[in-house]
């Protein structure tokens, strides 16, 4: 932690100094660490995928590095593309993989820890609804998918999630509102199956 606090602020000096002193280097040595923590909480702890992703973020960062115009952070920026690359991994998923799983465990509450009956019925249909919500998402289109995980699952506001997909707020709101449709549509179907 030492370290990287130490590469945090010759990485700081170094920008306040001169923005071109920006490197490849300077970043992998002063956010390498606190990217691969970000990326292991948004997918869920595989720490081998993890090192893939940052590994992947930082390739693409050397590929635009000068473009950077320190609008943001270089943390920011870094973060900004590893979520790209998050959304790329998703997509790569083969068909059944759906990467919500983690994500939908707020569906089962504390009560389903308890060994009454009443309690593991209540378990069961979370259980049930979650899988169908799982499957209802693995149906819809990836751009629906993303939409409706940064929404709901991450809690990103329209704004927010413009920027993460590179569209406008009122692009987005629209391809939200037909996500939303089209999970229904595909809930309720699956319901009524």
């Amino acid at each position: 932690m030492a370290k990287e606090a130490e590469s945090n602020e010759r990485l700081n000096t170094a920008e306040r100094q001169d923005e071109k002193a920006l490197t490849l280097d300077t970043l992998y040595e002063g956010y390498r660490e606190r990217l691969l923590r970000f990326v292991l909480t948004k997918i869920g702890g595989d720490a081998a995928t993890a090192e893939d992703i940052v590994q992947e973020a930082f390739t693409a960062a050397l590929v635009s590095l000068s473009g950077f115009r320190s609008r943001s952070s270089p943390y920011t920026w870094l973060c900004s593309i590893a979520q790209h690359k998050i959304a790329d991994h998703y997509r790569r998923q083969p068909p059944g993989h759906c990467g919500a799983e983690l994500s939908l465990d707020y569906l089962a509450d504390e009560e389903s820890q308890d060994t009454t009956a009443s309690s593991i019925e209540k378990w069961l249909e979370h259980q049930e609804t979650r899988d169908m919500v799982r499957t209802a998402l693995h149906d819809l289109p990836p751009d629906y998918v993303d939409v409706i995980k940064y929404k709901y699952f991450e809690g990103l506001s329209v704004n927010e999630i413009g920027l993460e997909m590179g569209r406008t707020p009122k692009a987005i709101e629209g391809l939200l509102a037909r996500a939303r449709r089209a999970l229904s549509l595909n809930l309720t179907e699956a319901v009524h199956t």
